[in-house]
């Protein structure tokens, strides 16, 4: 999610969204849908448009 965000803020938004979406998936894997982490990955992808 950290790579995620930094590109995002240097305007790598298609770069970004790849990232934010792994983040996701893997969250949802590893943490459930109900975690925190998962939560912040979710968010993040709304903020990117993924």
């Amino acid at each position: 999610m950290a790579e995620a965000t930094a590109l995002l803020g240097l305007g790598r938004r298609d770069e970004a969204r790849a990232r934010a979406v792994a983040a996701h998936d893997a969250c949802l894997g590893v943490l459930g849908p109900d975690h925190r982490r998962t939560e912040e990955a979710r968010e993040l992808r709304g903020r990117i448009g993924a």
